[in-house]
């Protein structure tokens, strides 16, 4: 069996205040074991459930282009996610986590 475009997806969830939590939706890649976030999905207690349409996403972003091009891999699932949070926040304390 070929390897090549074979991805676990797993779920990390971190909860950012009472009100906002967000999904990081993280994939390990079978054949290097090297992880990334694929997309990171933000759910509000006041906002509707959006977990459909993240779905949908998570698959039109597969189909359109493959993991392996589309995201930045890294060792481990918390690096993946430290280096995901400084990509797209201007904040130093970035999700909470320390670089590993």
């Amino acid at each position: 069996m070929n390897n090549d475009d074979l991805y676990v997806q797993s779920f990390v969830w971190k909860r950012v205040s009472s009100l906002t939590c967000v999904r990081y939706v993280i994939l390990m890649d079978v054949a290097t074991h090297r992880f990334a976030v694929h997309s990171a999905d933000f759910f509000q207690s006041d906002g509707e459930d959006r977990s459909d349409y993240f779905n949908r996403q998570f698959v039109e972003l597969m189909l359109e282009q493959s993991p392996s091009q589309r995201c930045n891999w890294h060792a481990s699932a918390a690096d993946a996610i430290w280096h995901h949070d400084a990509e797209f926040s201007n904040n130093n304390d970035v999700g909470g986590l320390t670089q590993a």
